[in-house]
């Protein structure tokens, strides 16, 4: 399978299959989780930013970083990061922030989000 190489950032491509555009630049910061929708859009996040790109790889919007991230059925994206979970729509926009704390001295990095099918959020942190 070819390869691109993009920043921090490799798409594989299946067999016969040409890359379609120039890529997915330089993502500042470690990249902490990705995520593909259905139309072959690329979500990507970490400490500095989460940010959308289209299948040839221009940015189509960034906002808030985060290191754990999901994507449900309508495109909206969920982001968490130590002491909240946020939800923002199919451009980008903010929907809802969650705030939440373990303790008084203490931030809990979540390490995995999922949506169900009733738009339930579970973060595993």
């Amino acid at each position: 399978m070819p390869r691109a190489d993009h920043g921090n950032v490799r798409r594989w491509f299946r067999p016969g299959r040409r890359s379609l555009g120039s890529g997915f630049g330089v993502f500042a910061g470690e990249s902490s989780a990705l995520a593909v929708d259905t139309d072959g859009n690329v979500y990507i996040t970490g400490f500095s930013a989460t940010a959308k790109y289209d299948p040839a790889g221009h940015l189509l919007w960034a906002t808030n970083g985060g290191s754990a991230m999901a994507i449900d059925g309508q495109g909206n994206v969920y982001v968490s990061w130590e002491d909240a979970t946020t939800m923002y729509d199919n451009d980008g926009h903010l929907v809802w922030r969650s705030s939440y704390r373990t303790s008084a001295d203490r931030f809990d990095i979540p390490t995995a989000i999922a949506v169900d099918g009733e738009g339930n959020v579970i973060v595993l942190r």
